[in-house]
């Protein structure tokens, strides 16, 4: 190697390990519990939505498809964004973003405005993992 240039090894062995990298995995751990709580919802919802408006069966898989399918398109936009625009930016972006349309769908009156915000949820959840 020439005079001016690094392992990577000694470059991350020299920065160390102290508070920005406790700060890290504190909020990187934060996003993956969230995302994984969302997950989790997902088993509960389907059961108590179907009970609460008569849904058929087709119904309520679709209300758990859709949180996949958001989240497969979701990757790539947020990924094009923090690439842009910078990670630490589009992960509060993103994360008010899911916050808002949880909340939304916490409140929906309908089954349609149900699959559409936790479409969106899903949206932003696709963000979680490539924004950091």
């Amino acid at each position: 190697m020439s005079a001016n240039m690094f392992a990577m090894e000694d470059g991350i062995n020299g920065a160390g390990f102290g508070r920005a990298q406790f700060k890290l995995i504190a909020i990187t751990g934060f996003f993956q519990a969230a995302d994984a709580m969302e997950m989790m919802m997902l088993s509960f919802l389907g059961p108590a939505v179907q009970c609460e408006w008569d849904l058929t069966s087709t119904q309520v898989s679709a209300l758990t498809t859709v949180v996949f399918v958001g989240m497969l398109f979701g990757t790539y936009f947020w990924g094009i964004l923090a690439d842009r625009y910078g990670r630490w930016n589009i992960l509060f972006i993103d994360c008010i973003f899911v916050c808002v349309f949880a909340i939304v769908s916490a409140l929906s009156q309908s089954y349609g405005m149900l699959v559409a915000c936790r479409g969106l949820v899903g949206f932003g959840l696709g963000g979680f993992g490539v924004t950091w």
